[in-house]
């Protein structure tokens, strides 16, 4: 979206309203097909106050910072996501 030209307001936005309930209803779809594993459950458990500060501190951030800060960030998000799982799958070929 950042690439299309659209600003960083309705971008944060509509990352928002598709992925917050997207991981929840993907945790509930899991529960409902199998049996979740109790390491999942202290993951969700663990990782959800990170998410609720995170959700906030992007807020505060999100009027503090310009269009192009904004673009950099997405851009290093992006490439350090698809980095980490390059290394993750060579990791799990190489094994």
């Amino acid at each position: 979206m950042t690439g299309c030209g659209y600003d960083k307001t309705v971008t944060r936005a509509t990352i928002l309203t598709f992925f917050v309930p997207a991981y929840i209803l993907a945790l509930l779809l899991q529960v409902s097909v199998a049996t979740v594993a109790l390491d999942t459950w202290a993951t969700t458990a663990t990782l959800a106050p990170a998410t609720i500060v995170g959700l906030f501190c992007g807020k505060a951030l999100a009027s503090r910072i310009s269009e192009r800060v904004f673009r950099l960030c997405i851009l290093f998000l992006l490439l350090s996501t698809a980095a980490a799982l390059l290394v993750s799958g060579i990791g799990s070929w190489m094994s």
